[in-house]
């Protein structure tokens, strides 16, 4: 029996796949299809490190190209065990083939109802005129409701674990949440507005229509890690407006030209004590006399 693996046609529409041809070229990409493929012919669309080195043999890639495809590019979930075993999915397989999957199954089912239908027809008695002609109105009125139960249908439903959920499950991962801290190349700025920039990637994925498309706690890690990734457009906006958002910040805070231990609350500048009643220092050509009470 044959398999097959959906391939979508905006495969290459990501920044991930993107890095990777501008990297390694159509020989990564001819990896990374490899590694789909073997994918999807295992029963639980898993590899192991043992089956990974039979698939390097029989098609002739060198390890460092394979690491380099399953590593360094975020398209596959590599885990290892206690033993040191590699286990290799791909959401991609797991997301196209669920839908695959349930897609042949609808129609098995509609193929039975159908074929019960012939069966149930051809045994039925002959009918008289004025009987089929009342079975056709009644049909017709049928289909009318059909069609307007399916506008309501049509409606998608955002049920309890909507992406958004996702998103809060994934925000609990404090280990994952740091190496996308890690891999922004925001700094500090990552943990200081971290509540920003999740309202950032809310907006960014609202705006570009995705709610219905993120329906697992992994795609939402994967989405997000390609929108935080270090060097993406997206990244380079989040950098830029969070710059924004600092200088506002230092702009209205009274005290900008002041220091103000964390841990104390001392207020000082250049080495000097500022008393704790006095106003807010103006500017960074101004020095506190003591005997004025006043700054000069």
């Amino acid at each position: 029996m044959k398999t097959f693996i959906p391939i979508e046609c905006d495969i290459f529409d990501n920044n991930r796949m993107s890095a990777l041809i501008n990297d390694m070229g159509p020989v990564g990409y001819g990896i990374y299809m490899i590694l789909l493929v073997e994918i999807r012919n295992r029963e639980d669309y898993v590899v192991d490190s043992e089956t990974l080195k039979v698939i390097a043999r029989k098609y002739g890639i060198r390890r460092k190209m394979m690491e380099q495809v399953l590593y360094n590019y975020e398209l596959f979930v590599v885990d290892r065990m206690p033993d040191d075993c590699v286990l290799v999915s791909s959401d991609y397989v797991s997301r196209v083939m669920r839908n695959y999957n349930e897609k042949v199954a609808k129609c098995s089912i509609a193929g039975k109802k159908s074929a019960e239908k012939r069966k149930a027809q051809t045994q039925r008695p002959l009918k008289s005129v004025a009987t089929k002609e009342k079975n056709i109105k009644e049909k017709k009125t049928t289909t009318k409701e059909i069609k307007k139960v399916a506008v309501v249908d049509d409606v998608p439903f955002l049920g309890i674990n909507s992406w958004r959920n996702y998103l809060e499950e994934a925000l609990n991962d404090d280990s994952w949440l740091e190496c996308q801290g890690m891999h922004s190349g925001l700094g500090t700025r990552f943990l200081q507005y971290q509540r920003h920039i999740i309202d950032l990637f809310a907006k960014h994925v609202t705006t570009h229509g995705k709610e219905y498309e993120l329906n697992s706690v992994a795609e939402v890690k994967y989405y997000f890690a390609n929108f935080i990734r270090q060097g993406t457009p997206t990244c380079k906006r989040i950098a830029e407006e969070l710059e924004a958002l600092c200088k506002n910040q230092e702009e209205e805070n009274p005290y900008r030209f002041e220091f103000i231990d964390p841990e104390t609350g001392q207020r000082t500048f250049q080495g000097i004590v500022i008393p704790a009643d006095a106003p807010p220092r103006p500017n960074d050509n101004v020095t506190w006399v003591p005997s004025l009470k006043k700054w000069a």
